[in-house]
């Protein structure tokens, strides 16, 4: 009689122990999918813009709060069970950064990092951007700052950076219309017609809980985009040419009219969130089963010592499967 408990006790436990450790190896998946609905984010604008070689440079910082988003991602590890427990995986975020330029966007005509740094890295990054808008002194109205200060600041992000995602694909979409209407300080009104393509520019990133998220958005110093002054097409790099001369001068009417590229450079980002959920055996509960096994495995060998006529059916039936084995 306790010799069949002990057997049946070591047979239970070990099964229950090899089906804990195959859950921990592959965790059941009960949900995956998608977030039902874009999160979109209206830009504040950028914090720093400067001219780095033959490219103008936009620099954003802007964090993802999670707390809407499904599976609780505030709380990613869930109690669901005393035996298991909940966990979100493979999750994914998704940029989708929408602007707007005239001219013919290619993969070389624009370019965008994301990187991503832990809130410390992002406020201490807020305050160098700050030293060098002071000690660049190039814009009263406009956060410019020389390409030496873009590089240190770009530099630091890098250093601090968790992960950095600078696969970037640009898609081209139609063409849109839009009307402005610009008053100058004479009194008179201008409505301005924008005609002009847009671009896509999607990256994905695996964030963390809590972490903030620095853009580097550069277009080529020559792209052309819409008119701000005159009839002709004006490259960007020059409205940030115009912006500095015109902050010397206090030239308030170009000011208004470049401040409105320098402001929403990109129109829009779309975030989109996608996630696994699943269920995984808490550890303590296997340790428990490997020690009742081991417990149990030790109870036996001692009562076979003491009794071990009791397991000769455990040889004869090792002596013939040893047999079959052979034979085949």
């Amino acid at each position: 009689m306790f010799r069949a408990l002990l057997i049946t006790l070591t047979i239970s436990v070990l099964i229950l122990l090899g089906v804990l450790v195959y859950g921990a190896m592959k965790p059941i998946v009960i949900s995956s999918g998608d977030l039902g609905q874009s999160i979109s984010m209206q830009n504040p604008g950028p914090l720093a813009i400067a001219l780095v070689n033959n490219k103008v440079c936009f620099l954003y910082i802007y964090d993802v709060s999670f707390s809407s988003m499904p599976g609780g991602l505030q709380q990613p590890y869930q109690s669901l069970s005393d035996l298991y427990y909940q966990e979100i995986r493979d999750r994914r975020l998704t940029f989708n950064i929408y602007g707007s330029a005239v001219g013919n966007l290619t993969n070389s005509s624009v370019a965008i990092r994301i990187l991503e740094v832990n809130t410390v890295a992002a406020l201490e990054l807020q305050r160098i951007i700050k030293e060098e808008l002071d000690r660049s002194n190039l814009s009263k109205y406009h956060p410019i700052v020389t390409d030496e200060g873009f590089t240190r600041i770009v530099g630091y992000a890098e250093q601090k950076s968790l992960h950095i995602y600078n696969k970037c694909n640009v898609i081209e979409l139609p063409w849109s219309r839009m009307v402005v209407k610009i008053s100058f300080p004479n009194g008179t009104t201008r409505n301005f017609i924008f005609i002009e393509p847009l671009f896509i520019c999607n990256a994905t990133s695996i964030p963390q809980q809590g972490n903030t998220h620095v853009v580097e958005l550069c277009f080529d110093k020559d792209l052309k985009i819409t008119p701000i002054i005159s009839g002709n097409l004006t490259s960007i790099g020059e409205v940030v040419e115009k912006a500095i001369n015109a902050s010397h001068f206090n030239d308030y009417s170009t000011l208004k009219t470049v401040d409105l590229y320098l402001r929403n450079p990109i129109m829009n980002i779309i975030l989109r969130y996608s996630y696994l959920l699943m269920l995984k055996p808490r550890l303590e509960h296997i340790l428990r089963a490997l020690a009742f096994l081991t417990i149990f495995t030790g109870f036996t060998v001692i009562h076979y010592r003491f009794r071990p006529y009791e397991y000769t059916f455990i040889a004869r039936f090792a002596r013939r499967l040893r047999q079959r084995i052979y034979r085949r």
